[in-house]
């Protein structure tokens, strides 16, 4: 019966998502859509300076495909520019708002920008931009600014240069005497260019049409059954620069209409302040880590509310952590809902909200979505239960990488005369339809193991030891990788953030390396695992936090970088010798 439901079919209009945006909030245009900081801005205040901000870059020269750059953290006037874009059949990249000098200059060059948006940059640092890329104008919001929700209309004060405020854009699209048509542009014009995660090497650049984005939202509406309207309010945390935190924790709230709470200021004293009359929470296991470690006893939470977790996805043990939170605070029926997607997928794949939460899975297939789980190599359809290489088709995948199509190639396969985006995660589906995630392909290395005197190599799971380090009760999180070994060729190395209150201390570690070599039960199930000798990590190191990427998700690159460094030869640090 779920699955049944699940393979319907969903009709996805041909349609901008500024069109949409306008088209369904009629009903809400006098209710809130966005606050951040000091502010608040109704939908009609947002279309209004989205019309105005369009103009300006019309009389800039913006055309139908230009890519427009935005450097800014979550704030007001980076939808408004979405939307502005969106207008003129323009598309939107958003920066990491804690890129440097030299990474925006490179990402300008390498998606040819020709106008730069930005926070706050000095004189000293738009001329470098200017110098060192192809941009003709950079538009500054200037801080004084921020919580400006207008613009200034007077072109007397207006200077003609390439260098503009944000304020006077007002002033700028006096200048264009032209007609817009916004029906000109439709679902096949791109809109929004992002970032994958970067979780096992160099970010790509993925291109997402109008037609991506409302199909995701359409999809995830019929799985989530989430009404429009009722002045419900959406916390974002996420940043604009990944689809989850503009797409999904953005774009999809307002075409819903709901207002979305920006949180570009959250920080432990203002926790308790965010959260309050918050329906749907957008975050990660990070947010996860930092409520638990900060919230005060006064912490006031709906009871209604659902965290949809984004990035990685919540383990067993962290779930039932965070129900147990959220009802010593009075809240017992806060639905913590596990999903999975890839920007390739405009973030969402499949999703628990909706659906009766099962905390060891992500939910199921997204409704309007066709997805398929086959062998890595014969690419043959693998059966229920079984584990393999995660495929998905329907009009929320991606049309490219931006500038690479041997990567596009690679990234889509015929399935049954049928496109679909091929993952690099394996999955399982199970009978009643929900999906497992066992791991990605690419997070296993070879290490030579020697049973009963016989020496064979092994391929090495990391989120096989992973979820099975996690269980261990003086373990709040751990990212288990590769690490340089002289006799094993490479063995497990663990990163560990300890639960509160636990010493980093030999004893401690040793503790740890005792665990590795028993059974530990299942939080969920109760079933007993072990790893096995070759799997049993050689070296500990205890962190505060994990990195994490700007997607929220543990940053493996970066770790496995870490860990080769510390351990070849040269600068080889201690390690447990395997048994």
């Amino acid at each position: 019966m779920e699955e049944k439901y699940q393979n319907r079919h969903v009709f996805v209009p041909s349609i901008s998502v500024y069109n949409a945006f306008n088209l369904l909030n009629l009903p809400y245009k006098n209710d809130f859509a966005l606050s951040c900081l000091n502010s608040r801005i109704t939908y009609k205040a947002l279309t209004k300076m989205a019309v105005v901000i369009s103009k300006a870059f019309k009389e800039l020269g913006v055309k139908k495909g230009d890519i427009i750059s935005v450097d800014m953290p979550n704030y007001i006037q980076g939808m408004a520019v979405f939307l502005a874009a969106n207008r003129i059949g323009a598309a939107v990249v958003f920066l990491n708002a804690n890129s440097s000098l030299t990474e925006i200059t490179r990402y300008l060059n390498e998606v040819d920008s020709k106008v730069f948006v930005n926070f706050d940059k000095t004189e000293e640092e738009n001329k470098y931009i200017k110098e060192n890329t192809n941009v003709n104008n950079i538009i500054t919001l200037y801080k004084p600014d921020l919580n400006l929700m207008d613009f200034n209309y007077n072109k007397e004060n207006l200077e003609c240069s390439d260098f503009l405020s944000y304020k006077d854009l007002g002033a700028l699209s006096k200048y264009y005497k032209g007609i817009i048509n916004p029906y000109l542009y439709d679902g096949s014009c791109d809109a929004y260019l992002g970032f994958t995660s970067g979780t096992t090497g160099n970010p790509k650049i993925v291109v997402l049409t109008n037609k991506n984005i409302i199909a995701t939202g359409m999809y995830c509406k019929a799985t989530t059954n989430i009404k429009s309207g009722g002045k419900e309010k959406a916390l974002n945390l996420v940043s604009y620069d990944v689809p989850y935190g503009f797409i999904t924790s953005g774009i999809m709230n307002l075409l819903c209409g709901k207002e979305v709470d920006l949180a570009t200021d959250l920080n432990k004293d203002n926790l308790s302040d965010h959260l309050k009359g918050i329906k749907y929470l957008y975050g990660t296991p990070a947010f996860i880590e930092f409520l638990l470690r900060n919230a005060n006893d006064d912490l006031v939470a709906d009871n209604d509310l659902i965290f949809f977790s984004g990035g990685d996805t919540l383990t067993v043990k962290k779930h039932f952590e965070t129900k147990e939170f959220f009802a010593n605070h009075g809240c017992p029926d806060v639905v913590i809902a596990n999903g999975s997607g890839n920007a390739e997928t405009t973030a969402t794949s499949t999703s628990a909200a909706g659906r009766v939460v099962k905390p060891e899975t992500v939910g199921v297939p997204l409704v309007g979505s066709k997805i398929k789980i086959i062998d890595k190599e014969t690419n043959q359809e693998k059966k229920r239960g079984e584990a393999g290489i995660f495929c998905v088709h329907g009009e929320h995948v991606f049309d490219r990488y931006y500038n690479n199509p041997e990567a596009t190639k690679k990234a889509k396969i015929m399935l049954d005369g049928e496109e679909y985006f091929k993952s690099d995660t394996y999955y399982i589906q199970r009978e009643d339809n929900y999906m497992e995630v066992v791991g990605r392909d690419c997070r296993w290395f070879v290490t030579l193991a020697n049973f009963n005197g016989i020496s064979s190599f092994y391929k090495v799971y990391c989120d096989r030891i992973q979820n099975y380090i996690q269980e261990i009760d003086i373990v709040d999180s751990c990212a288990v990788v590769e690490s340089y070994d002289e006799k094993l060729l490479s063995s497990p190395r663990v990163y560990v953030v300890l639960k509160t209150g636990i010493p980093k201390t030999k004893e401690t570690m040793d503790y740890l390396f005792e665990c590795f070599e028993h059974p530990i039960k299942d939080s969920l199930t109760n079933d007993l695992h072990q790893l096995k000798n070759y799997e049993i990590p050689t070296s500990i190191e205890f962190v505060d936090d994990l990195p994490r990427t700007r997607a929220g998700k543990i940053n493996y690159n970066l770790l496995t970088e870490d860990s080769m460094n510390k351990t070849t030869p040269k600068n080889k640090d201690m390690v447990k010798e395997r048994k």
